[in-house]
């Protein structure tokens, strides 16, 4: 209980904290205009996905003997197949770093559906793990704008050393 809470703690206070913290405020009050698939299409990959992630984690419930592993594998799954799709269609910095977070969020609650007896000190590493990359790359991200004034990845060919 108390891993649950620490990492309900980082993941929903800490992590938005930082990233307002280390992420200008202009970042924030930019949209994304520009995108690589509109709205609809969007969410039709992103059901799609879904649909394959529970597919996918067919084959693998029947290798895991785990009690609620049937629910909770292709709900991670799904995060993270989201999570990749997210990062493959955002051009901004910030919803890329969402997406990666969505990644890492799926990996570790697969891990933890197929192997309960997962040792704490391996779930606190991840609790303190992802904060820290959120600082890494808000700062990183902080730079970027301010040295660019954009956090598009397309523009990220102007900080190549000459």
């Amino acid at each position: 209980m108390a891993v649950a809470a620490i990492t309900i703690a980082t993941k929903t206070l800490l992590i938005p904290w930082l990233l307002r913290r280390t992420v200008s405020s202009e970042v924030y009050r930019t949209r994304e205009v520009e995108r690589v698939l509109n709205i609809p299409s969007s969410l039709l990959v992103a059901a799609a996905l879904v649909v394959v992630a529970y597919v996918v984690a067919n084959p693998l419930l029947r290798a895991v003997a785990v009690p609620f592993a049937e629910i909770n594998l292709p709900l991670e799954l799904a995060a993270m197949f989201l999570g990749v799709f997210t990062v493959a269609v955002r051009r901004e910095a910030v919803p890329q770093l969402l997406g990666l977070l969505a990644i890492e969020n799926g990996v570790f609650f697969a891990g933890v559906a197929i192997v309960p007896s997962l040792p704490v000190i391996a779930e606190l590493a991840a609790a303190v793990d992802v904060p820290v990359i959120t600082l890494v790359v808000g700062l990183l991200t902080r730079q970027i704008h301010k040295r660019l004034g954009t956090t598009a990845v397309g523009h990220l060919a102007a900080l190549r050393e000459h």
